[in-house]
């Protein structure tokens, strides 16, 4: 982006779209600084629950012995069936007893009934925290068991500025702390103070004498583009919905069917009130809802289990969601006994029983689930399967959970499986089941750092005919000094942050253009006197086609004949033409007055200058040159006055020494 001294340029988003997906920043860089802003940080995902499954299987044909034994080793703590194990299945109920005893179980970990019906799935209570895990059968067992690891812990993977990620002008920036950064939530475990875009600029900064470069923690964005009211006014009633901004609830009152300003604005006021304590402005951007945090790390989220309620409800959609789809199958021998087949959706236990075939126990569960009252959920038999159902989210972006598959008779089996996994798409508040300001799985966006070299303004000079206004002389004055920009000894390693965090190697900044929007006055500035601002100053008025001086008879110089203002071939044409011409000579006569009193002054300055100079040499030549005709005469005076001084004392010493030997005589 080339910037003009009479133009400014001026980054703004549009109705539709955000300029955050080029990289760019929204602002007034009219000012004449080297800036570099990083680009944009991706979405931190919140920290991950290890999953681990352990299945018990019957042989084939066959059935569990009632000597046999299974037993599950998690963080060195053993656990093991005891007494007769008819099926898998009642081998899978004894360890979950086991394993989640209060007093004598595996803190940490919670056990669970899996998708099948001799699966037993173990999942860590604290993301992040990992658990160990082993399983074995007694020797010579007929069952088999066996441990897979389904979702491996996940720490969330936000990125702090470590040292060796970051040089600039040679310089190793420091790694980053908490400490940098006192106002981010850290409520979501996607959320750290190290990493955020405030703590960046606090290293950087903390560096400024060193490199010349200071640091500014941009705004963090998130824009919603769709707003929807169909939300009945009382749900659970309630028609008082909680959002949660920074770990802050914000209660906003739905209206069904009210316009979609209505409902941004209700939601715009109601988060502004809260400003001060997350950090983060709303303002409606004609379809939905824009948050704009001050540099901190923004997290939003909503609970939902409310019915009907979604990401556009707050009107902070921005499109491209996927809703979940799992697959429930039902298989095996349906004897015309008594059988049943239960799971768990979103924590409610469903249960379909009395069926005689595979199908119709299906469609008893599809039958059950309906009535079961689960928010947001819709289930249907799968088209190419009659033995199988898809239970699918009503609302895209808002996942569910499903498991705990239970069957009787041992005949039958029950399978489940994500057909499609939820995605958030473009849309960047998070829904969670049973949502509380202290929930801590919210995704998190992170803010970008510019980097700022400013320039050592020269003295101010005053503006000429035809400049530019002050106000955009001011801003370009002098030259932003150009920095670079590099990895440290870290590179481009796994554990390096310097792409993560938007970084680039490069040199940015550094002289601005030459090539300016008319008119185009050229400033020789001339220095005249031992102190800064002893200046004498001419300033070359443009003489161009579009300049203050002749631009009136030369602006149209190559346009088409036809469209030529400037015409000879009419009276009033050439009088006009002869007018401008009077004009013109003023201003050209004017400019060499100017340039003339100019001339003048650089004329007396010089003869003033020179006469210093004849002065300064001959005082120089009086201190350090010697007069050798009037040093040599009173070095000889000098030499004659000592030797007459000589003979005088040598006389009188003569006379003593007589008077004496009289004396004597």
């Amino acid at each position: 982006l080339e910037s003009k001294v009479d133009a400014p340029v001026v980054l703004s988003s549009s109705d539709t779209g955000s300029i955050s997906h080029a990289g760019l920043v929204s602002g007034d860089f009219s000012k004449n600084q080297a800036v570099f802003n990083t680009a944009a940080r991706a979405i931190v995902q919140p920290a991950i629950s290890q999953v681990n499954s352990v299945t018990i299987l019957a042989p084939a044909g066959g059935s569990i012995a009632a000597t046999d034994t299974f037993s599950v080793t998690i963080n060195g703590k053993k656990f093991t069936t005891v007494g007769a194990m008819a099926s898998p299945q009642a081998a899978r109920a004894a360890l979950i007893t086991l394993i989640n005893d209060p007093a004598t179980g595996a803190p940490g970990v919670t056990a669970a009934a899996g998708n099948t019906q001799g699966e037993l799935s173990l999942t860590a209570d604290v993301p992040g925290t990992p658990f160990t895990l082993e399983a074995a059968t007694s020797s010579g067992a007929d069952g088999f068991i066996t441990a897979v690891n389904d979702v491996p812990n996940s720490l969330a993977q936000f990125k702090p500025l470590n040292m060796g990620d970051l040089v600039i002008n040679g310089v190793n920036i420091r790694s980053t702390t908490s400490a940098d950064d006192t106002k981010s939530d850290t409520t979501s475990s996607s959320s750290d103070r190290s990493a955020s875009g405030i703590a960046i600029a606090a290293a950087i900064n903390s560096q400024t004498a060193q490199t010349g470069v200071r640091a500014v923690a941009n705004e963090v964005i998130a824009k919603g583009t769709r707003t929807s009211t169909l939300l009945p006014a009382a749900v659970n009633g309630k028609n008082t919905h909680s959002l949660f901004v920074n770990g802050i609830e914000i209660k906003i009152p739905f209206v069904q069917n009210e316009s979609r300003a209505d409902r941004s604005n209700k939601v715009v006021e109601a988060i502004n009130l809260e400003a001060g304590r997350h950090g983060v402005k709303a303002e409606f951007n004609g379809t939905g809802v824009t948050l704009t945090s001050d540099g901190r790390n923004l997290s939003t989220w909503f609970d939902s289990d409310v019915e009907g309620i979604s990401a556009a409800s707050f009107g902070l959609d921005s499109g491209g969601a996927v809703a979940q789809v799992s697959r429930l199958t039902v298989g095996g021998a349906v004897p015309i006994a008594a059988n049943s087949i239960s799971v768990n959706i979103n924590g409610t236990v469903v249960t379909a029983t009395g069926a005689t075939s595979t199908i119709t126990l299906a469609a008893a569960m599809k039958t059950s689930i309906e009535a079961a009252g689960l928010k947001n959920i819709s289930v249907s038999v799968d088209p190419e399967d009659s033995n199988s159902l898809l239970i699918t989210s009503k609302i895209p972006g808002s996942p569910f959970t499903v498991g705990a598959a239970t069957v009787t008779p041992a005949t039958l089996t029950v399978n489940l499986a994500t057909k499609t996994p939820n995605d958030f798409g473009s849309t960047d508040i998070t829904a969670i089941r049973g949502a509380t300001a202290t929930s801590a799985g919210a995704r998190t966006l992170y803010g970008t750092v510019r980097l700022i070299s400013d320039p050592a303004l020269l003295p101010k000079l005053p503006s000429p005919s035809g400049a530019p206004s002050p106000a955009n002389v001011a801003k370009s004055l002098s030259n932003g000094e150009a920095f670079t920009v590099a990895s440290g000894t870290r590179g481009y390693t796994t554990d390096a942050n310097f792409s993560a965090l938007g970084f680039q190697q490069g040199t940015f900044g550094g002289r601005s253009s030459i090539e300016m929007e008319p008119p185009r006055v050229g400033r020789m500035a001339f220095q005249v006197g031992g102190s800064a601002n002893q200046l004498i100053t001419i300033d070359l008025a443009d003489f161009g086609k579009k300049g203050p001086i002749t631009g009136d008879i030369t602006g149209d110089v190559d346009t088409y004949l036809e469209n030529m203002t400037n015409r000879i071939s009419t009276r009033d044409g050439a009088t006009s033409v002869l007018s401008k011409l009077d004009v013109a000579m003023d201003k050209v006569n004017a400019a060499r007055a100017t340039m003339g009193a100019v001339m003048n002054r650089l004329t007396y300055a010089m003869d003033n200058l020179t006469n210093v100079s004849t002065n300064t040499a001959a005082s120089r030549s009086q201190i350090e040159d010697a007069d050798y005709a009037a040093a040599s005469s009173e070095l000889s005076k000098t030499q004659i006055m000592q030797q007459a001084a000589t003979a005088v004392l040598a006389q009188a010493n003569t006379s003593q020494q007589t008077v004496l030997k009289l004396l004597q005589g």
